[in-house]
């Protein structure tokens, strides 16, 4: 316990790596207790201090608490360090930031805070400007806003924003992140892995509230998947609807076979599909090779969030119009470019490894 009765203070620091045999070792805590739970109080009825940091790695078999007593303050900041070594917190089971004291948590570039499940009281403060955040639950008293970082929570109770610098990890990849609230994205990056057609094989987001923002979808293909026209995949439900937009450079999606391409939709107002459509085809909003009445409807759905007014001119103008498949060269195949997007996940390479024991 740092901190533990009304008037103490405790600080501890876990940081540094050493070299063991010529093998580089991390500076490492690890609470633990024969036969029970093991539990850790920064701040408990006192002021508490925790840092984490440059090759510092704290791992907790049970419970963290964070300054929950009346009167007590606590703070705990996770961030990497010069020497390149990132910094580590794990907890096996519940990180309580806050209750009847001033409760801080801090993550920042090349942080790792992972645990089943996180819960914030209305006055704790969760700051996060880099690192990873790993967590089975998130529990959100208030709406709050994450700006920066990577995060991989399977379960968000709350409203959430996401700012231009986030980047979230959906499930367990494949796999689904559930909003139980409203998501709202500021420029963020989702990251979407695809290895089938079924829901269970590629990364989703399901939102109870609304959709709103902006964001950047960077898609994945993996297992050796490679999409065929007319495969959808519904990437976003949002039970209040769609008032945002998701869309995608070319840059951070797959190459497909010579004749398809990805296209968004927004036929649905509770929804943001990824389809693979036959190119070539101005007008065929559904990608079955046709324009005919069914593009129609796509249209109308996705009128102010996908489409435009403008693009009914291009569906009137092609109406009736059929694809015409190109010719193929015996011999000549077309090699997919490896995935551009890579590159933006560099800036995380220290924790962008995907989660989950």
């Amino acid at each position: 316990i740092l901190g533990d009765l009304a008037g103490a203070s405790g600080e501890a620091f876990v940081s540094g790596v050493g070299v063991d045999g010529g093998v580089a070792t991390r500076s490492r805590l690890r609470v633990s207790r024969r036969g029970t739970q093991s539990e850790l109080d920064v701040g408990r009825l006192g002021d508490g201090r925790l840092t984490i940091q440059a090759g510092g790695l704290v791992d907790v078999g049970g419970n963290m608490r964070i300054a929950t007593g009346a009167a007590a303050v606590g703070e705990v900041i996770v961030q990497g360090g010069e020497n390149g070594f990132g910094a580590e917190l794990r907890v096996g089971r519940t990180i309580t930031v806050g209750g009847a004291g001033e409760a801080t948590l801090r993550l920042g570039a090349g942080g790792l805070i992972s645990a089943d499940r996180m819960t914030l009281s209305p006055t704790a403060t969760l700051d996060v400007t880099g690192g990873r955040l790993e967590l089975g639950t998130l529990d959100l008293p208030a709406p709050t806003t994450l700006e920066a970082g990577m995060f991989a929570i399977d379960t968000i109770n709350g409203d959430v924003t996401f700012g231009a610098g986030a980047i979230v990890d959906p499930g367990d990849s494949p796999g689904l992140t559930t909003i139980n609230g409203d998501a709202n994205f500021l420029g963020s990056i989702i990251l979407f892995d695809l290895a089938g057609t079924a829901p269970a094989d590629y990364d989703r987001l399901q939102i109870t509230g609304e959709f709103s923002g902006s964001a950047e979808a960077v898609v994945t293909l993996r297992d050796g998947f490679l999409p065929q026209a007319g495969d959808v995949f519904r990437l976003v439900e949002a039970g209040l609807g769609v008032g945002g937009v998701l869309s995608s450079m070319p840059v951070n999606l797959p190459a497909l076979p010579s004749g398809l391409a990805w296209e968004f939709s927004g036929a649905d107002p509770l929804a943001i599909d990824l389809a693979v459509v036959l190119e070539g085809l101005a007008g065929d909003f559904n990608g079955d090779g046709r324009v005919d009445g069914a593009d129609y409807a796509v249209w109308r759905g996705g009128l102010g969030t996908v489409y435009t007014v403008s693009d009914l001119d291009v569906w009137r103008a092609n109406f009736g119009a059929v694809h015409q498949p190109a010719p193929v060269a015996v011999g000549v195949s077309s090699v997919p470019e490896p995935h551009a997007a890579m590159a933006l996940l560099g800036a995380v390479a220290l924790v962008a490894a995907r989660r989950r024991a």
